[in-house]
């Protein structure tokens, strides 16, 4: 209850709806509304950061976790249809991991939808998540004290094949710098594409270049003889 309070606080709002309790693992899921000073819904888990997360030794800072999706302002929250209810779902999901496999969860880690990876929804075609500091929410989220213990919220976002294979190519921080680069946030976004550009294709379109270059060549040299 303490970091609901803080929430209210820090979001400046009269109430938090809990939406889903986690009883199993001793946390809930909880809804903060949009409002005109912050246009996005926020669904977080609340209780995580009750339990330590093992394995944190080297990071301390990721002793207390809790785990959050950022909504757009039009996400009908309530909305029991597949293409809207799955944040507080894979939310729930997510969140059981820690405890259930004693280990511990920080920023850069990745989760499949599935084996094999499976698109989210009809509407959004990632098949991964990623765990990510706040970037919309930096100031509210990274870091909140709680009964002087200092809570991190991680951001869920979903991820593409190509963005995961980029991750694991290159590594997670790299993936996220891209990520912010074009301007991008934890926001859902059912509209966003790949920020990784399909190689295929474009060898397929270097391919067609050298094509025409080499009949627009053939061409010249027949003029000119």
């Amino acid at each position: 209850m303490e970091l609901i309070k803080k929430l209210k606080s820090l979001f400046n709002v009269d109430s938090i709806v809990e939406l889903k309790k986690n009883s199993t693992y001793g946390f809930s899921i909880n809804w903060l509304k949009a409002t005109k000073e912050n246009p996005y819904h926020i669904i977080f888990t609340s209780g995580l950061s009750d339990t330590k997360q093992k394995g944190t030794a080297q990071y301390p800072e990721f002793e207390f976790i809790e785990l959050y999706f950022c909504l757009p302002e039009y996400w009908k929250v309530e909305d029991v249809s597949s293409d809207l209810k799955w944040p507080i779902e894979w939310l729930n999901k997510l969140a059981q991991i820690p405890q259930k496999n004693s280990t511990w969860f920080g920023p850069g880690d990745t989760i499949p939808t599935g084996n094999p990876p499976e698109a989210i929804s009809a509407k959004f075609k990632q098949n991964h998540f990623i765990l990510a500091e706040p970037i919309t929410f930096e100031t509210h989220l990274k870091e909140v004290n709680v009964n002087d213990k200092l809570v991190r919220f991680l951001s869920i976002i979903p991820i593409f094949e190509a963005e995961m294979t980029h991750k694991t190519n290159h590594s997670a921080k790299i993936l996220m710098a891209n990520y912010k680069h074009r301007n991008l946030t934890e926001e859902l976004d059912e509209y966003r594409t790949s920020i990784i550009k399909n190689r295929k294709i474009n060898s397929f379109k270097m391919v067609i270049i050298g094509l025409c270059l080499a009949v627009g060549l053939t061409i010249l040299f027949k003029l000119i003889l």
